[in-house]
């Protein structure tokens, strides 16, 4: 087990990320007031943000809105920049420590552990994570309309707000999308918006890379007996941190690290990824050697 000093080292990862949500949740609260008190160097949502001269849009609504107007556009280009290189570099924190809409349905999941609903394994939703992407890219480009930046969960849920404070109301449209996507917190499977169907998220995974930063673990000081179900159970995505590929969605949340009972894993920058063998198990691969064995 371990010490009190580990402890502790543990349990900064989810103090550190709720500190991050939570100051997102509040710069997006007061950003109407400032905007209305006359301060414009800061304006938009999350789905696109603009912070002096520097343009920041969301890579699945920019991508959307490309093909909606059939036309490429190097201010969404060059928007997209900065959020693909943190997804390059970090992985899709976006979705954890970021994203307001994903702190609701983390406090919407812990209700639901009451019912101890587990989640689906990622080897079945991944699939439909990239059938949904497709679809709505599609969409886009067939009814010239920008699905993906519509049902964007945190374009949604910052745009409140500003509806709120400069319309004195909610619209019509983002009440009911938002109330769409609390049913189906409620009533699908365990977070599968965020899981799988989010574009957002969706597309931030595509451009995770062998060096992009993940969750390893060692098997010397790993006891499969031990933590291997406990991995599992404080992932609210059900993912195991030991048996990993890059498209079952990690956004480094860190969970998986404060459950550890050893606190032997640490997330850090590593130049590998898991991979496949022949009968079907996976094995991490860290700077070219196994650190540990295969699971099943």
């Amino acid at each position: 087990m371990s010490s009190g000093a580990d402890t502790k080292r543990a349990f900064r990862w989810t103090r550190w990320r709720r500190a991050s949500q939570l100051l997102f949740v509040l710069f997006f609260l007061v950003l109407p007031l400032t905007n209305r008190a006359g301060q414009v160097e800061v304006l938009g949502t999350l789905s696109s943000l603009q912070v002096g001269a520097i343009d920041l849009v969301d890579p699945s609504a920019a991508c959307s809105t490309m093909l909606a107007s059939r036309q490429v556009s190097s201010v969404m280009l060059g928007g997209m920049i900065l959020p693909l290189l943190l997804a390059l570099t970090l992985g899709p924190v976006f979705c954890s420590w970021i994203c307001p809409y994903g702190l609701l349905s983390e406090m919407i999941d812990k209700l639901r552990l009451r019912g101890r609903r587990r989640a689906r394994r990622w080897r079945q939703l991944s699939k439909l994570r990239w059938a949904t992407l497709a679809t709505f890219m599609l969409l886009s480009l067939g009814l010239g309309l920008p699905v993906a930046a519509t049902l964007s969960a945190p374009r949604l849920i910052t745009v409140l707000p500003l509806e709120l404070f400069f319309l004195g109301r909610a619209s019509a449209g983002t009440l009911t999308l938002l109330g769409v996507l609390l049913a189906i917190e409620l009533l699908l499977p365990r977070r599968i918006w965020c899981r799988a169907l989010c574009p957002v998220g969706s597309t931030l995974v595509l451009f995770r890379t062998p060096w992009t930063m993940r969750v390893s673990w060692r098997e010397p000081t790993c006891q499969p007996e031990l933590l291997g179900a406990n991995c599992v159970q404080v992932c609210s995505w059900n993912l195991d941190s030991r048996s990993m590929i890059a498209e079952q969605g990690c956004t480094n949340c860190g969970a998986c690290v404060e459950g550890c009972p050893s606190d032997r894993r640490s997330l850090h920058f590593v130049p590998g990824k898991a991979v496949d063998v022949s009968d079907g198990r996976t094995i991490p691969v860290l700077n070219g050697r196994h650190e540990g064995p295969a699971q099943e």
